[in-house]
């Protein structure tokens, strides 16, 4: 298996994970639930690394995308912003968005821009 493949295969593997998290966050926030920091900080390890392997590949819409995302979970992780129902949503947002452009690697497709709504939501939440 070559590198290209191999990244793409741990990316994906990867991204089912933090999809969970996802959604076991979105539950314990519409339940009224706290949230364990591990979670968040899962989830910034697990944009981090997404994010290095995008960039191994040279692919700079998904870097800016998973560097935008770990920039927002770092300010959750430190207190400076609060996840709610909206931010998760964002979340996974960008999460589906990184998922699907490894999938159409995976299939030999180029990787497509994120929508312009999602690259605004992440610059408004976080600013440069």
């Amino acid at each position: 298996m070559d590198n290209l493949n191999h990244f793409i295969e741990d990316s994906l593997a990867l991204l089912t994970t933090l999809d969970a998290r996802m959604q076991k966050i979105g539950k314990l926030l519409r339940e009224g639930k706290s949230i364990s920091g591990d979670y968040y900080h899962e989830l910034f390890r697990g944009f981090h690394t997404l994010k290095s392997s995008a960039g191994f590949l040279d692919l700079d819409a998904l870097v800016f995308i998973s560097h935008k995302s770990e920039d927002l979970l770092d300010l959750i992780r430190q207190g400076d912003f609060k996840m709610d129902l909206a931010t998760a949503n964002l979340l996974q947002e960008a999460l589906d968005y990184v998922g699907s452009q490894f999938e159409r690697l995976s299939t030999g497709q180029s990787v497509e821009q994120a929508s312009l709504g999602l690259l605004q939501k992440l610059n408004e939440l976080v600013m440069p």
